[in-house]
């Protein structure tokens, strides 16, 4: 990859992360849930979602990476200056340190793409989770049948040793089967025009549209087209997943 492209990407990957920040915190304001719930963060990352959901939550931040800035350390910052808490545990995701049935809600966020064994990892979600218990995942990538130039990207990082995974609809799908999810319900990122606008011609063009149109009507549009648009193009998706 030429310097000039590699900058381009490096560029893209910026706004989509600030664009995967912003279709978080849209979940917060879609996601009604009571308040006292027991959460897990799983690939908490620097902890700034977990700090929003502690204000109302009971809430567990895990992730492999602890060092400050890029760790679970980051929390300190947010516990400091917010007069919050919760805990955090520096753990990968493939055994999850607790007992069967500790938490109501297991939510990532961009980050269970990162698991070197996905069904491993949804299998101790599963049993965490309470018989009543979902799973929220927010800002997922998802393969489609036309993919871009990101999946080189991918390649290379693979090779530097980062773990970076992509499956398709069915492929994500399946593995909840598998692991014993009954109900799946997927659905498009909240700000899907600024993820289309990150794109070239005709995408670009498209996120401009659906921008100016009513609320109302694209919230419908993101609910009910999502899986077709999720098979066919890369992308990203949140979902609910019902135990």
């Amino acid at each position: 990859m030429s310097p000039e492209a590699k900058l381009a990407t490096d560029e893209r990957s910026q706004r989509i992360a600030q664009i995967s920040l912003e279709n978080a915190l849209m979940a917060l304001k879609y996601f009604h849930w009571l308040a006292g719930m027991k959460i897990l963060d799983l690939g908490a990352g620097k902890c700034w979602l977990t700090a929003k959901l502690a204000k109302q939550h009971q809430c567990v931040a895990l992730d492999i990476l602890v060092k400050f800035p890029h760790g679970l350390e980051a929390a300190d910052v947010f516990m400091k200056h917010s007069q919050i808490f919760f805990e955090r545990v520096a753990a990968d995701m493939i055994e999850l340190p607790f007992k069967d049935n500790s938490f109501d809600i297991v939510l990532t966020n961009a980050a269970l793409h990162h698991s070197p064994n996905l069904l491993k990892t949804l299998r101790e979600v599963y049993r965490v989770l309470t018989p009543e218990g979902k799973v929220i995942l927010l800002s997922e990538p998802c393969l489609g049948w036309f993919g871009r130039q990101e999946r080189k990207s991918i390649e290379e990082e693979k090779v530097i040793g980062l773990n970076e995974q992509r499956y398709t609809l069915k492929e994500w799908i399946n593995n909840f089967r598998m692991t014993g999810f009954h109900s799946f319900d997927f659905f498009l990122p909240f700000n899907i025009s600024k993820v289309l606008k990150t794109r070239d011609g005709f995408f670009r063009i498209l996120g401009i549209i659906i921008n100016i149109m009513p609320a109302l009507i694209r919230n419908i549009m993101v609910r009910r087209f999502s899986k077709t648009v999720l098979t066919i193009f890369d992308g990203f998706f949140n979902a609910i997943i019902y135990k």
